[in-house]
C-alpha cells in the first residue's frame, strides 16, 4: 500500500491475500490505482497484477476464537492450547508459534541465549508492536537428561501485541536464515482478531 497512486509514492503498509479492505475510489493513471481503507490505514494499491506477489494460503482460526491467520499452503498448522497454534514449513527450516495471554507480561519470553539484532514497528490488525529479530549466541547442542538434542535454530523473531486490557498475542518464529523473517511478516500481516478487538 502506498501513500499515493504511483510506484514512487512512499510504501505505508503491506496487504496479504485475504485482507479485507474498503474501496474508496479508482484512478486509471499508470496502469490503474485503487484507493483503499483497511483497519488502520488508508492508501493506494496498484490494479496491475504484475506488481502483486503471487501466493496461495490456507486459513487457520484459533479454537477459542481469539485470532485467525493465513499461512502458506506448503506449511502445516497445529492447534495449541489454550488458544494458540504452531505453523511449520514443510522443509522444517521455519516454525511460527502463536501464544495468547491476558497481558504481554504473561507471554512466553525469548530464550536468554538469543541476542537482539534489529527491530521494526509492525501494525497487525490495528495493534502496533515491535518485531525484533535475534541471533542465538549458543554454539553447541544442549543435552537433556543425558540424551543429546538438536541445537536451537540460529535465528528467532518475535512480536508481542497488547490487543486490549485483557488480551495479548505473541508470534515467535524459529528461523535458520534471517531472510525467512519475510514469511513471519506475511503471516502477521494476515492476522485478524474478533471485531471488538480488531476495530478498537
Amino acid at each position: 500500500m502506498r501513500a499515493g497512486p504511483s510506484t514512487t509514492a512512499k510504501v505505508i503498509g503491506t496487504l496479504v491475500r485475504g485482507a479485507e479492505v474498503t474501496v474508496l475510489s479508482y484512478n486509471p493513471a499508470s496502469g490503474g490505482w485503487i484507493n483503499i481503507k483497511g483497519a488502520s490505514l488508508t492508501g493506494w494499491i496498484s490494479a496491475d497484477q504484475q506488481l502483486s506477489a503471487p501466493g496461495t494460503f490456507y486459513p487457520f482460526a484459533a479454537s477459542d476464537g481469539s485470532f485467525s491467520t493465513l499461512y502458506p499452503t506448503s506449511w502445516s498448522a497445529t492447534a495449541k492450547a489454550p488458544g494458540g497454534a504452531v505453523l511449520r514449513s514443510a522443509d522444517g527450516t521455519q516454525s511460527i508459534t502463536f501464544s495468547t495471554a491476558s497481558s504481554v507480561a504473561g507471554l512466553p519470553p525469548v530464550p536468554a541465549s538469543y541476542q537482539p539484532l534489529s527491530s521494526q514497528q509492525l501494525l497487525v490488525c490495528g495493534a502496533t508492536g515491535h518485531l525484533v529479530s535475534y541471533k542465538n549466541s549458543a554454539t553447541t547442542a544442549t543435552s537433556v537428561a543425558g540424551q543429546g538434542s538438536a541445537a536451537p535454530e540460529p535465528y528467532l523473531a518475535s512480536i508481542d501485541l497488547a490487543l486490549d486490557k485483557t488480551h495479548a498475542l505473541e508470534l515467535q518464529a524459529n528461523l535458520t536464515d534471517p531472510s525467512q523473517i519475510s514469511t513471519l511478516i506475511s503471516v502477521a500481516s494476515s492476522v485478524t482478531f474478533p471485531e471488538k478487538i480488531c476495530g478498537a
